[in-house]
């Protein structure tokens, strides 16, 4: 018997190889309230959360020009709002924000549009939002 037990799927190969298939969403499963409850599963609640979300995000990091600024916003939102830094230049601006995995490319393009620089694009391995 256990309190808590987690079964960790990243590239699907064990389900694969044990020719096993998931049939709904990830639930967790408690002895009680108070187990569910415990500080320590809370904790393992949010790590897992933050891994699963990342999967659907990425990082888009640019630098821009303040005349197109609100519009290159407007392009990466992030989840709250980007954020900024300032440059050498006091004209550009550097621009940080999760975007969603699935629009990489098309945010890519529409910021290098409208004269974004060295626009990167990295993978999230967790975070807690």
């Amino acid at each position: 018997m256990a309190d808590v037990v987690a079964d960790l799927v990243q590239m699907g190969r064990t389900f694969e190889e044990s020719d096993l298939s998931v049939v709904g969403t990830p639930i967790l499963v408690a002895q009680s309230l108070a187990v569910a409850d415990a500080p320590t599963v809370r904790m393992f609640m949010q790590r897992v959360c933050g891994i699963l979300l990342t999967r659907e995000y990425i990082m888009v990091e640019y630098d821009c020009s303040r005349a197109f600024l609100e519009e290159a916003c407007a392009i990466t939102p992030g989840i709250e709002s980007p954020t900024l830094a300032p440059l050498n230049s006091p004209n550009w601006v550097s621009v940080k924000a999760m975007a969603k995995q699935s629009a990489a490319n098309q945010i890519m393009d529409a910021l290098k549009v409208l004269g974004a620089k060295d626009i990167l694009v990295t993978d999230i391995r967790t975070c807690r939002i």
